[in-house]
């Protein structure tokens, strides 16, 4: 027996779909294949409710690492393909343990499972049988709770699996099952995590960055870009774009001819117009972002239904009905928090005037945007946006000596 063999996932939700469900099945298998291109070496096979790569002399943990943040996958295991009799099945389960460094007198717990009913013991007895093996012929326990390692016995139609257990995956939809959207991407804690939120639903993200030089710095720029980095190993090719819109003149106009307290709410009807245009530019169908209700004055309902009627797109809010706990807690999950908190303003927090309008008014909204025009700014910021293609193996940098200013920084 060669251990290692195999790496053995199941698929998430996917079951529950109906007539459509081959269309999520292919989207995953679509974005597996992309994941396992830097390993040539490896076959995949797979069904409605799992998939099998064979490893083929290929090392476990960079593939694991791999597939460790592709949404769709519910759980990992690892193990080895046997033949289909008891006595097999008996005699290569001690080695596949021992190779995993599974610690003596570890109590495992044993669940068989048949997909193939012409086997001749019933999955109780396939338990049964290797429990008293193991407890005869190796320093291992069965046991139910609480198991240290768990290990499945998978009958199949012409061999068995022996497999161990390597715990939960990312699960959610398969990027791409749910369009594309393009997220405004601030710099702070909340939007990254929308991202990632937005991901896991199976929507693919393209994100939009407003900068307003030399309000805000390169280290800003630089904060966002390292986000992107982060957020990149979600999606299926592990690279993110990211736009950034040149926002100063339209920023400095607008609060200059506008109520300071509408300021704010006028500033944001000016993003969702211009992410607006980009997306349907880029052909993406729906807008995104970190808004969390009552957050701050932008963010009351008031605000948002103020602010969300100057586009005709969908607009999600992932985080609309968290608390902040919530959301720092995923921020930590996906490693985005500790970047997040680089003290660099973005645009959304210039320019805010003391006493922002919470409950701002659409037409008087639209009576203020008179005093300024801001549909030849738009055109201005549109015609001079840049993109970025961020990926998840190799940090984007502004400069690098400025990199190395941060890094020694924090």
């Amino acid at each position: 027996m060669t251990p290692q063999n195999i790496l053995y996932l199941r698929f998430g939700e996917l079951f529950l779909k109906g007539k459509n469900r081959h269309r999520f099945i292919d989207t995953l298998i679509h974005n597996l294949k992309q994941r396992l291109t830097p390993f040539p070496h490896t076959t995949l096979h797979h069904n409605y409710y799992s998939a099998t790569i064979m490893l083929n002399k290929t090392p476990l943990a960079p593939v694991e690492r791999a597939l460790s943040t592709l949404f769709g996958i519910q759980s990992f295991a690892v193990g080895v393909p046997t033949a289909k009799n008891i006595e097999t099945i008996c005699t290569d389960t001690i080695p596949l343990l021992h190779h995993h460094n599974i610690p003596k007198n570890s109590r495992i717990r044993i669940q068989a499972r048949r997909s193939s009913k012409d086997f001749p013991y019933k999955s109780i007895e396939i338990g049964q049988r290797l429990a008293q093996h193991l407890t005869d012929h190796s320093p291992y326990t069965a046991a139910v709770q609480p198991p240290h390692t768990t290990l499945t016995v998978q009958i199949r139609k012409k061999d068995a699996l022996l497999l161990l257990e390597k715990g939960k995956g990312p699960g959610g939809m398969p990027v791409g099952t749910a369009g594309k959207g393009l997220l405004m991407l601030s710099g702070g804690i909340d939007s990254p995590v929308a991202a990632y939120l937005l991901m896991k639903r199976g929507i693919a993200v393209e994100a939009i960055h407003f900068e307003s030089p030399p309000h805000t710095t390169q280290r800003a720029r630089q904060k966002v870009f390292d986000l992107a980095h982060r957020l990149a190993s979600y999606m299926p090719s592990q690279t993110i774009r990211v736009h950034t819109i040149p926002f100063t003149h339209l920023q400095e106009t607008l609060f200059q001819s506008t109520p300071s307290s509408y300021g704010m709410t006028i500033m944001r009807r000016m993003m969702y117009r211009i992410s607006h245009a980009l997306a349907q530019k880029k052909g993406i169908s729906l807008l995104a972002n970190g808004e969390s209700i009552g957050q701050v004055a932008s963010q009351t309902v008031e605000s948002m239904a103020a602010i969300t009627p100057v586009t005709s797109l969908p607009v999600l809010r992932p985080l609309a009905c968290m608390d902040k706990e919530e959301i720092i807690s995923i921020a930590r999950h996906i490693d985005t928090y500790d970047i997040s908190i680089r003290p660099y303003d973005d645009c959304c927090t210039l320019f805010v005037p003391p006493n922002p309008a919470t409950r701002p008014r659409e037409e008087l909204c639209q009576k203020y945007e008179e005093h300024f025009p801001f549909t030849e700014l738009i055109s201005q910021c549109l015609e001079k946006y840049t993109t970025h293609t961020i990926s998840a193996d190799k940090p984007y940098h502004v400069n690098q000596e400025l990199t190395e200013t941060i890094d020694d920084l924090l």
